[in-house]
């Protein structure tokens, strides 16, 4: 990789660079694009707004700002991060959220939130296996419709990830070599079917509630694909993975792994009972 920097952005116009790399990365219009004054304020006022440099040009952008939880504990809320399409894949967006999490220990906080896509495999990887965020939240059409690129014609349902930053499992993970530890997929069956033989398109059937100690939830490996050649099916999806996850995460399960079956280009996300 050529040079890269991370760092908070600093001048004018640098935050007018983070308003043109969120066009490129979601494709935003004009009204959906967070403007320079927005990211400007929040850095002054204990906010964080990193870019990401490449040979001096930014090719990614995180936006955090202080929050609360539930029961009145400062938290950082994390908003937007992502990496411009020719520089994703290369780990980009993962130092960028070791720095977030360097920047708000050092504000003596615990704890990081952030939503996503649950359907969004390659977004989940990152989030849970490779960071340690657990999710124990469904957030149902969070932000109605969406009109960018990656969302629109779909309702905006969200997981709420939890990054507690000094857990054993989060010390544990960024402490990790690169090499993927083994897990077996044949110790347990997931709880949803899935239809494999009709199409090239994964097809969501039915999923069932098991009170058991480990659950798996078969995800889409690639939901943009299904999204561009047949909304009907990534909708279908959408209402299955949402009362599914609804009614674990009710039960007090959470979301604690992700794992990926290359040969078979399939994805699995594993709960558990009681995670705290």
């Amino acid at each position: 990789m050529d040079e890269l920097e991370i760092r908070p952005l600093n001048t004018v116009a640098e935050f007018h660079q983070a308003e043109q790399v969120q066009r490129q990365i979601w494709g935003f219009v004009d009204v959906e694009v967070l403007p320079l004054h927005l990211l400007l304020t929040a850095q002054k006022n204990s906010g964080l707004v990193l870019g990401a440099f490449i040979n001096g040009e930014m090719v990614g952008v995180l936006f955090g700002f202080l929050g609360m939880t539930a029961t009145g504990k400062l938290k950082h809320c994390s908003h937007i991060m992502g990496v411009i399409p020719e520089y994703q894949g290369r780990g980009i967006g993962y130092l960028l959220k070791i720095k977030q999490r360097d920047y708000v220990l050092a504000q003596g906080l615990k704890l990081i939130t952030w939503t996503y896509d649950p359907l969004e495999s390659r977004n989940a990887y990152v989030n849970i296996h490779k960071l340690g965020a657990i999710c124990r939240t469904y957030l149902p059409n969070l932000y109605g419709e969406i009109r960018d690129d990656l969302n629109k014609g779909l309702p905006s349902d969200r997981f709420e990830v939890e990054w507690w930053l000094r857990s054993l499992r989060v010390e544990a993970k960024l402490s990790e070599s690169s090499e993927e530890k083994a897990w077996s997929l044949e110790r347990l069956e997931p709880v949803n079917t899935v239809d494999t033989a009709s199409s090239s398109l994964l097809r969501p059937v039915s999923w069932t509630f098991e009170a058991v100690p480990q659950v798996l939830v078969e995800i889409p490996a690639d939901f943009q694909q299904i999204r561009a050649q047949d909304n009907s099916l990534a909708l279908a999806w959408r209402e299955l993975s949402r009362e599914l996850f609804a009614r674990y995460f009710a039960a007090g399960y959470a979301v604690v792994e992700i794992f990926n079956s290359l040969k078979e280009r399939r994805c699995f996300y594993l709960l558990e009972a009681g995670e705290r």
